[in-house]
């Protein structure tokens, strides 16, 4: 498919924004970070809507498709390896090399790129730590945190930077920041929010607006302390929080354009721990009847990542026998994100994304969340969450009838929603965030699929007296 190098920019912007194609993208953020007007933004969406790369949808945003996210990794990719080979072999700095890789990025030549890959060693990231794809497209991220989520006495290391602009990264340069340096915290100022590390030696000031764009890697939960009582004690505080390994997944065949799809985003739990096996079944469970809910070969009696695998290779071998039998069919297409939303000492909030299209006139999105004990990584129950049920919904029902205009005296359905007998009820999925209660009835629950989500997120101010957690 022969492509402009302006279609192509759009199609990495998209893929940035949206979380790396997981996500839909306002047409306004896309003007914003391309700087041009929404209409030339509209204008492009319909060119690359028409080449089926990305789904347009009125209200809710932009979606890369199957191929729009194979095209825009591939970009990617390309883009971080010339960066790779202008820093190591040609010896730019870090702040020379993203516009000559903007140009280098639209060369065409998949040997070249194969070739500069494996002359450059196979490398996992580029100069500013984003993760390079591999050929098959597949992203390996490791765990990074933002350097200004760091407590006093944490010790860490750099490893990327969130902002990219060239300004930044010369000023980088200058306080001799670089990846790969060890640091530890010293101090933390609550009035402007500017930290003081310990750096080669020497103490360095850094603002708040440096120190939200850093990412780094914390390497020993705390420093070593005089006393082993002290030092028992800021361990503990300092490991409270669980850690995650991001899983990515994709399946496909490879000998078809039209071909049934699964990307799986998920979390995993690597610390041996009560919380780690009961959590990592949990989400495992969840991606096999994700991956075979419309199968009629469900998985043998294995379980973990082997049954995952298990229940890939019997979608993809049920698709190809329809298509087989129809070979116009539709490609189908599978996706699932899971990401963390919330965690303190007693739980852990995750929300899951999912999109399926298995034929019909359209697909289907679901979020979900799921809430687990911190101590043992069961799922806890909505109503487990509030020790007064009923006060909580008194107080939802109160800020949906708000959002949505409706005085006591107008039944629910005259708004077009399906609550049973206009009585209100919470939705299936509770999630919760660090300053609100999110209510989220999925299409289907309470109104029609025209209609999307139904989402009312709740001030946690008011659910406080009411949350167990």
């Amino acid at each position: 498919m022969q492509m402009t190098f302006s279609e192509e920019n759009y199609l990495k912007t998209i893929f940035h924004l949206s979380n790396e194609g997981g996500e839909t993208v306002s047409t306004n953020a896309i003007a914003d970070a391309m700087q041009t007007k929404a209409s030339s933004v509209t204008d492009m969406i319909k060119k690359l809507s028409e080449k089926k790369l990305v789904d347009y949808k009125r209200y809710q945003g932009v979606l890369l498709t199957k191929k729009g996210t194979e095209k825009a990794v591939s970009i990617v990719r390309k883009h971080r390896l010339w960066e790779v080979f202008l820093v190591e072999k040609l010896g730019f700095s870090w702040d020379e090399v993203h516009e000559i890789a903007e140009e280098l990025e639209h060369i065409h030549s998949e040997k070249l790129i194969e070739r500069l890959d494996a002359f450059l060693g196979f490398p996992e990231t580029d100069p500013h730590g984003d993760p390079i794809p591999n050929k098959e497209g597949i992203i390996e991220k490791t765990p990074k945190i933002l350097l200004s989520d760091l407590e006093i006495n944490n010790k860490a290391v750099f490893v990327g930077v969130k902002n990219t602009s060239k300004d930044f990264l010369i000023y980088l340069n200058k306080i001799s920041i670089a990846l790969g340096d060890e640091f530890s915290v010293i101090d933390k100022e609550k009035f402007d929010h500017s930290m003081t590390i310990s750096l080669a030696g020497k103490m360095v000031i850094l603002s708040s607006v440096v120190s939200r764009n850093i990412y780094v890697q914390n390497i020993n939960n705390c420093i070593s302390k005089i006393t082993l009582l002290f030092g028992a004690f800021l361990l503990f505080s300092c490991s409270d929080k669980i850690s995650f390994t991001e899983k990515i997944v994709q399946k496909s065949a490879s000998d078809c354009e039209n071909c049934g799809t699964v990307y799986l985003t998920y979390l995993q739990c690597e610390k041996p721990s009560e919380f780690a096996e009961n959590f990592n079944k949990t989400i495992q469970n969840r991606i096999v009847d994700f991956v075979e809910m419309d199968s009629k070969e469900k998985p043998s009696e294995i379980s973990g990542e082997a049954a995952i695998a298990q229940s890939l290779d019997n979608f993809m071998k049920e698709y190809a026998d329809l298509q087989q039998h129809f070979p116009e069919i539709a490609a189908y297409e599978l996706i699932l994100t899971d990401s963390i939303v919330y965690q303190n000492k007693k739980m852990v909030s995750l929300v899951s994304k999912t999109y399926s299209f298995l034929g019909g006139a359209h697909g289907y999105e679901t979020t979900t969340y799921l809430n687990f004990d911190a101590k043992n990584g069961k799922v806890i129950h909505n109503d487990s969450l509030f020790s007064d049920v009923e006060k909580v919904k008194e107080i939802a029902e109160k800020q949906f009838k708000s959002e949505f205009e409706i005085d006591d005296k107008t039944a629910l359905s005259q708004n077009g929603f399906w609550f049973d007998d206009n009585t209100f009820h919470l939705p299936q999925n509770i999630g919760i965030s660090d300053k609100s209660l999110i209510l989220h009835y999925n299409p289907y629950e309470i109104a029609s699929y025209a209609d999307g989500a139904v989402v009312i997120e709740i001030p946690m101010q008011q659910i406080k007296p009411f949350f167990r957690y």
